[in-house]
């Protein structure tokens, strides 16, 4: 590789020099909020506007609805409802009812006036869900589980599951003001709960309807079975917040995703499938976290997976769940230690190749052969978590495509060292090649091929120096 191209590959990929976020994952519901910034524009294709609506929709593939007024064309959302609700005040009177509807799917939602309108201005909203030509997944009955997710032949890393339109989106119960000022009060809180979920069900198509009510509440036979729509909503939506500028914090404005088939999905603290929420399609992705063979179940971690056994285990308690991942079947003090500990070292070897990169340039030989050798050491550690990481069933937690990128960028200059590691030839190109290959399906896996990374270690992978 030429100079010049190391030099570029050094700052193709995204890192802050600030602290990172946490490798954990949201635990409530499903949630798995990863934060995917910079996604790449699709073309140069403007927001959608009353005159110029996608082809590859109905012509009233946006519905609108607020109180008693519906619209069957987009709107300038200020000129519909110009409220902007402040974090923490939201109430159900600044909220809109909206229908995405085309040959996809129907959506009903009930979201903020900012989420609305950070949806209709998505470059490239609306377009066609991706299929896979061959499916991937077919439901059917587990051992002990109920209904599950399986995969039909085998995948690899990154490898599109699917990708589907939600049934309902719906603004979490924690945003709404007037829940949080009875959220001492199981009764009054899950009353009115329950009244604003009933307002999307009720929206709901009749075919639709019948699958939101096929899905499993972990909460009947309890205390709390009365609230039916409450335990489905539970038990079964996964957490998104649409990556809404001037959200700082996950559960700020979150939002439940309920899906037909995906909500089938069961729970392992060894995941094989991470989420994108694609906005121009208004679809979930799963996409393989790692290799998945014909026949597997697909698994999501409803816990956070960072966690101690004893932690998880009590995560998973209202959902009626014992875990029977590796894990979980045989904890130890070891194990329990590697996952706890996984997000403060990702982040210490972050914090350490940025001062790295942003060193003064070295003044002397001496100075090069210590920057060299703080490299190489930058890169077994990122390395040795890496292989950690795997040993776990940590290749869907966020700290992993972190771990895998900075094994992949301080790789770049140590293949120049000739004195460490001993059992590496750094001068062989296929190596570097593996390890290119490696974190583009990481980071596809993670954050789509539509995210800056993604495209830049494509650009790579096809330069002309291989």
């Amino acid at each position: 590789m030429e100079k010049a191209s190391v030099e570029s590959s050094l700052c193709s990929l995204s890192l802050s020099p600030v602290l990172p976020r946490s490798c954990s994952a949201p635990t409530m519901k499903r949630g798995f909020l990863l934060h995917k910034n910079q996604k790449k524009p699709r073309g140069d294709q403007a927001p959608p506007t009353a005159s110029s609506p996608s082809s590859a929709f109905h012509p009233d593939a946006f519905v609108l609805s607020f109180r008693s007024t519906s619209l069957t064309k987009p709107k300038v959302l200020p000129e519909l409802l110009p409220i902007q609700p402040t974090i923490g005040t939201l109430s159900s009177d600044s909220l809109i009812q909206c229908r995405l509807q085309s040959t996809d799917g129907i959506t009903e939602c009930l979201l903020t006036p900012r989420v609305v309108s950070k949806i209709l201005k998505t470059p490239g909203f609306p377009a066609p869900i991706k299929h896979n030509s061959t499916p991937a997944y077919r439901i059917s009955e587990t051992n002990c589980m109920g209904l599950g997710m399986f995969a039909t032949r085998a995948l690899n890393t990154g490898d599109l599951i699917i990708a589907e339109r939600p049934l309902l989106v719906c603004i979490d119960d924690s945003c709404i003001r007037e829940l949080r000022k009875v959220q001492n009060d199981k009764e009054a809180h899950n009353d009115i709960a329950e009244a604003i979920f009933q307002l999307v069900v009720d929206r709901l198509t009749k075919e639709n309807k019948a699958h939101f009510y096929a899905l499993h509440n972990s909460r009947l036979g309890g205390e709390e079975e009365k609230w039916r729509l409450v335990g489905i909503m539970s038990t079964n939506a996964y957490s998104e917040n649409f990556n809404v500028p001037g959200i700082v914090r996950d559960n700020e404005e979150s939002y439940s995703v309920v899906m037909k088939d995906c909500s089938r999905i069961n729970h392992s603290c060894c995941p094989n499938v991470t989420t994108i929420f694609d906005i121009p399609s208004f679809s979930l992705q799963f996409r393989a976290a790692r290799p998945i063979s014909g026949g597997e179940e697909i698994t999501y971690a409803y816990a956070g997976v960072e966690r101690a056994y004893v932690n998880r285990s009590a995560m998973l308690k209202p959902y009626g769940i014992t875990c029977r991942c590796p894990p979980c079947l045989s904890p130890t003090l070891a194990s329990d230690t590697s996952c706890t500990t996984m997000a403060s070292r990702v982040t210490s070897i972050e914090q350490r190749l940025f001062n790295h990169f942003h060193a003064d340039t070295p003044a002397s030989t001496t100075d090069m052969a210590r920057k060299m050798l703080e490299i190489s050491g930058i890169f077994q550690d990122a390395r040795c978590l890496v292989r950690e990481m795997e040993k776990e069933g940590m290749q869907a937690c966020e700290g992993y495509v972190r771990a895998v990128k900075f094994m992949y960028m301080s790789f770049i200059p140590v293949r120049h060292v000739k004195t460490v590691p001993s059992n590496f030839d750094f001068d062989n190109r296929d190596i570097m090649k593996q390890l290119l290959v490696k974190t583009k399906r990481v980071v596809l896996s993670h954050q789509g091929e539509e995210h800056d990374d993604y495209v830049r270690l494509e650009e790579e992978l096809n330069a002309p120096w291989w």
